[in-house]
């Protein structure tokens, strides 16, 4: 099976894109080559788990705790949305290359991310070297970031003073 393989409401815009023009590894945001990233330390096949699922311990207890559609909610207002800088977008269609949804379109020479049929990858994000994709966090998603930061922070300092 081809790693460009999707599901039907996913597809790639036009071919698969060639990774290695991304502008991604020159604003710092990684590589850009598969074949120069290095594994430092055990060798990924030896320490793998066949049966590693991700904890969904606080999801479940969220869903457990909280009515169905407060649920949703909270949950829609935590997702990060792309959303074009008009006066910074160049048009140069790099978006619209990499968006896997193929929701990006130009409009008067400008991208324009239709977010009813936005998959939330941040691929558009990630491969615009004039850095006008910003990430747009929902009013309610920051407040619920920001308060999930102050608990951290003071559970560290209780944490920190049993001892």
């Amino acid at each position: 099976m081809s790693p460009w393989t999707r599901s039907p409401r996913v597809s790639w815009a036009t071919t698969p894109p060639d990774f290695h023009h991304l502008r991604g590894p020159r604003r710092n945001l990684g590589v850009g080559d598969p074949e120069r990233i290095e594994v430092v330390g055990e060798n990924p096949a030896d320490v793998r788990v066949d049966d590693f699922r991700p904890s969904s311990a606080a999801s479940i207890l969220f869903r457990r705790r909280l009515p169905s559609q407060l649920y949703a909610y909270i949950s829609g207002e935590l997702v990060l949305t792309p959303r074009v800088l008009p006066d910074q977008c160049t048009g140069c269609r790099e978006c619209l290359t990499f968006c896997p949804a193929a929701t990006i379109r130009l409009v008067d020479g400008k991208a324009w991310v239709d977010e009813a049929g936005c998959i939330h990858c941040l691929c558009c994000h990630e491969a615009c070297g004039y850095r006008s994709i910003r990430l747009k966090q929902r009013p309610v998603g920051l407040i619920l970031r920001g308060g999930s930061r102050v608990y951290a922070g003071v559970r560290k300092l209780v944490g920190g003073r049993k001892k």
